[in-house]
């Protein structure tokens, strides 16, 4: 969570084992990444205000399914940081 990930072109996150205050860092962190950055995330929805949803399924993986979940940061006016869903 040190690392400048501003410019990624993507960010994946397989976050099964990641705990609630460690995802939410991670969703501090993926805001900082410019408008229209694909998210990728794995057994964990990270629905904010600031992210378009564009699918979500479930895939299979070594370990067994999960749910797979696509946004793409929407551009800045668009933006309020939300909580977590509980």
């Amino acid at each position: 969570l040190q690392t400048d990930i501003s410019s990624a072109d993507a960010v994946y996150a397989c976050a099964l084992c990641l705990n609630k205050e460690t995802r939410a860092q991670l969703a501090q962190k993926v805001r900082e990444c410019r408008p229209g950055t694909p998210l990728i995330t794995v057994g964990w929805d990270p629905r904010r205000d600031w992210l378009e949803p564009v699918d979500s399924f479930s895939a299979g993986f070594s370990w067994g399914s999960a749910n797979v979940y696509l946004y793409k940061i929407r551009p800045c006016e668009s933006t309020s940081i939300s909580s977590e869903p509980q």
